[in-house]
């Protein structure tokens, strides 16, 4: 799909920077199916140290390395069985949850929660968040929600937890 240029989109989304540089501190960023990582290019350089992205796709990460410098890495791995080395001020699974099976994902999300500093957080979005309410409500019943916001313009939904 990445090779295709289907998957090749620019993620601009106000909502979703604005969460990313809110929550980072200053500190580390793990971005689990980052894609082609355009998010990237919008952050402000300042609102981080360090960022990872990982992704299962040789192509992703092959398009997401043009964004990488001595702050910002990318790795090809699985988000399912990736071990970080390091604990995270964020989490991002931007348009990626849905890839892990649904039986999967409380404990996916929670074996990451383990990887995040203590004031560290997950941020999760997903596009038609009526289609996805059983991911919304899994988050709600088993995490503490910090935010929740509708994109404006866009049927996209974001959730940030720990």
């Amino acid at each position: 799909m990445y090779t295709s240029g289907k998957w090749n989109f620019d993620d601009k989304s106000p909502e979703l920077i604005s969460a990313v540089e809110d929550y980072s501190s200053g500190g580390a960023i793990l971005i689990l199916g980052c894609g082609n990582a355009s998010i990237v290019a919008h952050l402000k350089r300042d609102t981080f140290q360090y960022l990872l992205g990982i992704d299962i796709s040789p192509e992703a990460i092959s398009m997401a390395r043009r964004h990488a410098d001595e702050k910002v890495h990318f790795e090809v791995g699985n988000i399912r069985e990736y071990h970080c080395a390091r604990k995270f001020d964020v989490i991002l699974f931007a348009e990626s949850l849905y890839y892990i099976k649904a039986i999967e994902r409380e404990s996916i999300l929670k074996r990451y929660c383990r990887q995040l500093t203590p004031n560290g957080c997950i941020i999760v979005t997903v596009v038609n968040p009526n289609g996805y309410r059983d991911i919304i409500q899994m988050i709600r019943t088993n995490f503490k929600v910090l935010r929740e916001a509708h994109f404006e313009g866009a049927d996209r939904f974001l959730l940030v937890f720990r």
